[in-house]
């Protein structure tokens, strides 16, 4: 009798239960049923597997609830479907919506990527994931972690929210929201974005960023601004900020960073403006140009000298400004101290300014030069010197000329004091201009302070 109650017991085990959705197919050692409340349960133990189309679970006791079509998985809970395998200590299933939830901990395995947190639904229907608090993502190469994260299967896309952290070898994303695509190799990251190299210690912010891991190619958008610190030989820190309205950045031997539109940049010992600016990291090498005829030319800023041309390069040596060639058109004008209205000028077809310790040594001027300098006799004005040749070097001792040597034809003209104190302005190079425009380092400390109340 009691073999024949047994082997009843192990066929109803197997029958299917029957609710709105698909059937449910259930095995295990052990099933007991009862009431509760109008509703229908069964409890089974032991090795149990339950199956509906193509989802199946194991686990160590499964509660259904037959009504609702729905169960209670607890201990050692597997469900699988295609690809996707998921795994927690304790979950439920809900057969009419074909979805399975658990809040104790989930982890979700499809193919190379793993994810884990503490709470996540999967609709097997739409093959999409739902986890939240406490997220981690874990790929070939890459590590992920944010509050809540979507998991599109079939699309093999992800979609992460609040805080959300990428890492890899090179650099670290940090935005509002990722979406990734995984096949494609292309990331979208939006609201608060900042990315940092590993290396360099790059970081650039911004509203939003698309990459593409397969072209090197990331572009950032959305009042994009860079920060890079430096710490001097004194200790200090030296900070090297650039805004922009577009940013781009090409994943080359030069680790190459392009600036587009309105770009300022402002370091200790350097302030710019320009149309655009190439960055070349790993050279620390800045390059800036004129980018039409009818554009504003570059301007560089080092303490009390403007310098204008149509292209620049600048040269870093580590947190110092080493050199700086300026071609085309260009013009050094520097402030005379204590005489705000007078400025020392020099205009010619290419520049060479050479720093010592990050002030300004030397400057080698090529190609139709012009001068015009202030004299001082026991720091008294004494006139002007006028001059003009094809080559020229300027020495500079504290920011103030020492010695001002022409080559190639000079032709030299001496103005007395008597005849230059009311007509300043009738002494200027032709390309005179002085810019008011230069970048501010407390526009730079609102825009990082956004990122800064958020952990950024």
């Amino acid at each position: 009798m009691r073999k024949i109650l047994l082997l009843l017991l192990i066929l109803f085990s197997f029958q299917p239960i029957f609710g709105q959705g698909k059937e449910i197919v259930v095995t295990g050692k052990t099933l007991r049923g009862y009431v509760v409340e109008n509703e229908d349960f069964r409890e089974v133990t032991g090795n149990v597997v339950m199956v509906q189309g193509d989802v199946v679970i194991t686990c160590d006791r499964a509660i259904q609830n037959m009504t609702k079509n729905s169960a209670e998985l607890i201990g050692n809970v597997i469900v699988t479907s295609d690809t996707v395998k998921i795994y927690a200590p304790r979950g439920f299933y809900f057969g009419n919506e074909e979805m399975a939830f658990s809040n104790s901990g989930v982890r979700l395995i499809d193919g190379i990527m793993e994810l884990t947190a503490k709470n996540g639904y999967y609709y097997f229907e739409e093959d999409k994931a739902h986890f939240y608090d406490k997220v981690k993502l874990i790929d070939t190469s890459r590590t992920l972690y944010s509050s809540e994260l979507y998991h599109y299967h079939k699309e093999n896309r992800t979609l992460a929210t609040g805080k959300a952290l990428v890492s890899d070898s090179v650099s670290t994303l940090r935005a509002d929201t990722v979406i990734n695509f995984r096949d494609k190799k292309e990331t979208f990251a939006y609201g608060r974005v900042s990315i940092q190299g590993i290396e360099d210690n790059v970081i650039i912010f911004g509203d939003s960023l698309s990459d593409k891991s397969e072209n090197e190619y990331t572009r950032i958008t959305g009042n994009p601004f860079l920060m890079k610190e430096d710490t001097t030989e004194s200790g200090e820190i030296d900070t090297l900020f650039i805004s922009s309205v577009v940013m781009e950045s090409i994943k080359d031997s030069q680790q190459t960073l392009i600036m587009t539109d309105s770009v300022k940049i402002l370091r200790q010992d350097l302030a710019s403006v320009n149309d655009i600016t190439y960055f070349y990291r790993s050279q620390d090498r800045i390059e800036t140009y004129k980018v039409s005829e009818d554009e504003d030319q570059p301007v560089v800023w080092n303490e009390n000298t403007q310098l204008l041309g149509d292209s620049m390069s600048i040269f870093l040596d580590g947190n110092r400004l080493d050199h700086v060639e300026v071609f085309r058109n260009t013009s050094i004008i520097s402030d005379v101290e204590n005489y705000p209205e007078r400025h020392d000028q020099i205009s010619g077809d290419y520049v060479l300014m050479n720093f010592e310790e990050g002030r300004l040594s030397n400057t080698y001027v090529k190609g139709s030069v012009l001068s015009i300098y202030f004299l001082f006799e026991e720091e008294q004005p004494n006139g002007i010197l006028k001059s003009s040749s094809e080559e020229a070097k300027i020495l500079f001792e504290e920011n103030k000329v020492t010695d001002v040597k022409l080559y190639g034809s000079p032709i030299t003209e001496y103005h007395p004091e008597n005849l230059v104190v009311d007509k300043i302005y009738d002494f200027l190079i032709p390309t005179y201009s002085i810019k008011t425009n230069k970048p501010e380092k407390n526009r730079f400390l609102e825009k990082l302070s956004k990122f800064e109340l958020y952990g950024y």
